[in-house]
């Protein structure tokens, strides 16, 4: 009876034993599983969250491709305003005249079709002439011509960081005129009006070449732009005769601009 009981008793602590030890292996499995569960949570968020950066990149992408690659602060359409003094002359077979003071000043509209090419057009108003000084008769005689000119200029202006260079064709037609002739017994200023441009063999509608050279200083939102200009008439002023005299000016211009 006693040998019975020892061997019941070891086969009750084995199998105690067997139970605890297949318990504790069931706990390192679920243990197991739940590490193995939060490792495959973790790889997911990453997962949606580099998912989440790619379509963000690809979005800024297209953005930068809708926008054509401009810069963010680029402004195609330009307005301005301007006024020039400067010096007028008439060249060509008549040379003896001498440069005299003229003005303008207008307006203009830039459309710019990338950040440094636009189309360049604008309205305006500018003094042309000429002066001559001679002896007759011996009396010195100052004569001037004065001539106002309404301008319609269209060309391609070019800018590179602030320096623009525009190339222009324009029409020009003469709107006012006048004859100022002094000496020591005359004092004279006649009005160029009906038909004196014809008595005067002055053509009104005239045409050419303008180049403007400038610098856009940034004030604020507007931009102050210091600059040159050249013009010149490619059709002689006289309307008959052989002796061809094409009207020119060199100004200095101060212009306001801004864009939007």
């Amino acid at each position: 009876m006693k040998k019975l009981a020892c061997v019941v008793a070891v086969l009750m602590t084995a199998m105690f034993c067997g139970a605890v030890m297949a318990q504790d292996g069931e706990f390192d499995e679920l243990f197991d599983a739940d590490e193995d569960a939060d490792e495959d949570a973790d790889e997911e968020a990453d997962e949606e969250s580099d998912e989440d950066e790619e379509d963000d990149d690809e979005a800024v992408d297209e953005e930068d491709d809708s926008s054509g690659g401009l810069p963010p602060d680029f402004k195609p359409v330009v307005v301005g305003a301007y006024i020039s003094m400067g010096m007028a002359h008439w060249i060509g077979d008549v040379n003896s005249g001498k440069f005299r003071f003229a003005g303008g000043g207008g307006a203009y509209f830039n459309y710019y079709l990338s950040p440094t090419v636009a189309l360049d057009m604008g309205l305006g108003f500018v003094g042309k002439g000429v002066r001559y000084k001679f002896t007759e008769g011996g009396e010195d005689t100052d004569l001037r011509l004065k001539l106002t000119y309404l301008r319609i200029p269209l060309g391609i202006k070019l800018n590179f960081s602030g320096i623009q260079a525009a190339v222009q064709w324009e029409l020009a037609f003469a709107i006012a005129g006048k004859l100022k002739t002094e000496s020591e017994v005359l004092d004279i200023e006649t009005k160029i009006k009906g038909d004196d441009w014809d008595d005067m063999n002055i053509r009104r509608v005239n045409m050419g070449p303008r180049v403007v050279l400038g610098y856009a200083i940034p004030l604020g939102p507007v931009s102050l732009v210091p600059g040159a200009s050249w013009s010149m008439h490619v059709i002689s002023e006289h309307k008959e005769g052989d002796d061809a005299a094409r009207a020119m000016n060199i100004m200095f211009n101060v212009a306001g601009e801004f864009g939007f």
